[in-house]
């Protein structure tokens, strides 16, 4: 998991879901090893049943902020750059009914943070602090016009914010915000880390490096996880290393570029053959990859693979997609048959191997959806 809080909240009057809802999404959540995925399906298969149904519209259940809490908090916790992307997308119509709901405002800026928009992070992590409420008051109690000054029950959006404010230069009011926190949860693990992490100088990306479980975060620090690497992947996409993108952007020259939707991609062309490179992932995080390596690897395309054999002929190559985890896919497109076949690498993997080298493309030809 990447972020701090580990519940949903029942919201006020005209709700969507049911207790037995909420109960069966519950069961999905077992700790560190809930099944995020299957509460996702769940939501789905809801917000289509009740529309089929007629129980509520598709913008209802857009705009509804309870399902869009257990959206965010589902999607979030997959902890991977196109789950925070897409929780940021489903969790936005829902923000016209987030007054005074801190774990909204709490979900929405960890997303915002992942997705390398701490700016705008920053703003609604603040905003997590002052439009903190309990939930267990009915809005149409309160009143369109009526405020109610609520002592804040909910602490993690003192966490958010002590983060992106010592990223931003607030030393004094990122501990700040830790003592406030631990007032709501004394001694909590990842409030005491954070107030250690900000006196040894730790940068943002190396803050959001942990696990919430202390025993999980010591095996990740220990380098003993499993999944360090995924995390390490997942915190590249916070901070944009500006030098190093820009001198990335300018080895491939890309035209018709098209940043962070949820990927970057361009038309480049080597050897009078124009074809989209595609980096599934944000610009962030792309400038976190090695430059020797892209540079090693658009020369070995432009020797060996713009052009391939295939059944009909020859295919040409129209998209090279460059992944995180430095594995790369190869699209060609065979206009004989108009079709499109693709190769890929392992992790790590290189396309100067001779198993790269001599692979024949498969029979089966790739969905064309997958282009895009």
């Amino acid at each position: 998991m990447s972020s701090a809080d580990t519940k949903a909240h029942k919201t006020g009057p005209a709700r969507l879901l049911t207790d037995k809802d909420v109960s069966a999404l519950e069961a999905f959540d077992e700790g560190y090893e809930a099944y995020f995925g299957k509460m996702i399906d769940y939501l789905d298969n809801f917000i289509e049943q009740g529309v089929k149904e007629g129980r509520f519209t598709e913008q209802q259940a857009a705009e509804d902020l309870e399902l869009a809490l257990w959206y965010g908090f589902a999607y979030n916790n997959l902890d991977i750059y196109p789950a925070y992307y897409r929780s940021l997308e489903i969790m936005k119509p829902a923000e016209k009914n987030a007054k005074g709901c801190g774990a909204w405002y709490y979900r929405y800026s960890i997303a915002l943070t992942y997705c390398g928009k701490p700016a705008e992070a920053m703003e609604y992590a603040e905003k997590a602090i002052t439009e903190e409420m309990t939930f267990d008051i009915p809005i149409a109690v309160i009143g369109e016009k009526k405020k109610i000054t609520k002592k804040p029950t909910y602490p993690w959006g003192w966490l958010q914010a002590a983060k992106l404010r010592y990223h931003f230069g607030s030393t004094e009011g990122a501990l700040q915000a830790i003592e406030e926190g631990l007032k709501l949860v004394p001694e909590d693990y990842e409030f005491l880390t954070l107030r250690r992490e900000i006196g040894l100088g730790y940068t943002l990306e190396q803050l959001e490096y942990h696990w919430i479980g202390p025993e999980q975060d010591k095996k990740l620090q220990a380098g003993l996880d499993k999944d360090a690497d995924e995390k390490q992947r997942s915190i590249a996409g916070i901070i944009k290393n500006e030098e190093q993108f820009n001198k990335i952007k300018m080895l491939f020259a890309p035209q018709d570029w098209e940043a962070d939707s949820p990927f970057c991609h361009g038309l480049i062309e080597l050897n009078n053959i124009k074809f989209r490179v595609m980096f599934r992932m944000n610009e962030a995080a792309m400038s976190k990859l090695n430059f020797d390596w892209l540079a090693a690897q658009k020369d070995i395309i432009a020797m060996h693979y713009l052009q391939r054999p295939c059944g009909s002929g020859i295919c040409q190559l129209v998209l090279v997609v460059f992944n995180l985890d430095y594995s790369i896919t190869l699209v060609y497109y065979d206009p004989a048959k108009d079709r499109h076949y693709e190769i890929s690498t392992p992790k790590e993997g290189a396309l100067d191997s001779p198993v790269m080298l001599n692979m024949e493309f498969p029979d089966e030809e790739i969905d064309n959806n997958s282009l895009n």
